[in-house]
């Protein structure tokens, strides 16, 4: 549970993030790119999201998806990522736990991911995630095999690939 905080927050979490610094600053491919995840007392899903800028096409940017989790299982995070993702998490914890509300939160959510006792090993937990760490769980859980791709378009930009005669027109496709 805690590396996958880390990847996602790692591939997602701010400007410095890799998708951020690679899809939309980089390659400037897309105008949105998120990563989540999911993983707790059930099988759940790890999730990326991302809207392409124009020209730019569906395609290619779950294709650059692809490229940066293949990096993420032979290249490590750097010490200076993965300090900052953790000083992020901790900060963003503690903050949560400031109010009552904010508490109740907090238990709810380990509650739903394992057990609300994890609440105290948190930060001790987070502190012993290595760059090895996250690697393992790329390599484990983000695979062609265990990939759900789902493509969402607008209905009207179906009907008008529809209609067409022209049967070049990229069409949604879903991958399982």
């Amino acid at each position: 549970m805690y590396a996958l905080d880390v990847l996602s927050s790692l591939l997602s979490e701010g400007r410095t993030a890799r998708l951020y610094k690679s899809l939309i600053e980089g390659k400037r491919i897309a105008v949105m790119a998120h990563a989540s995840s999911g993983i707790g007392k059930y099988p759940d899903t790890f999730t990326f999201i991302g809207a392409p800028r124009a020209p730019h096409t569906i395609a290619e940017v779950e294709s650059a998806f692809y490229a940066e989790v293949e990096k993420l299982k032979n290249i490590p995070p750097t010490d200076w990522e993965l300090q900052k993702i953790k000083n992020q998490l901790e900060a963003d914890f503690i903050r949560d736990l400031n109010s009552a509300s904010g508490l109740a939160s907090e238990i709810g959510h380990f509650e739903v991911l394992s057990d609300w006792s994890y609440i105290n090993t948190f930060m001790d937990k987070l502190a012993q995630v290595t760059a090895e760490d996250v690697m393992h769980v790329t390599k484990k859980y983000l695979t062609k095999n265990n990939r759900t791709v789902a493509i969402l378009k607008k209905k009207e930009d179906e009907d008008k690939i529809n209609n067409k005669k022209d049967n070049n027109v990229e069409k949604p496709t879903v991958t399982y």
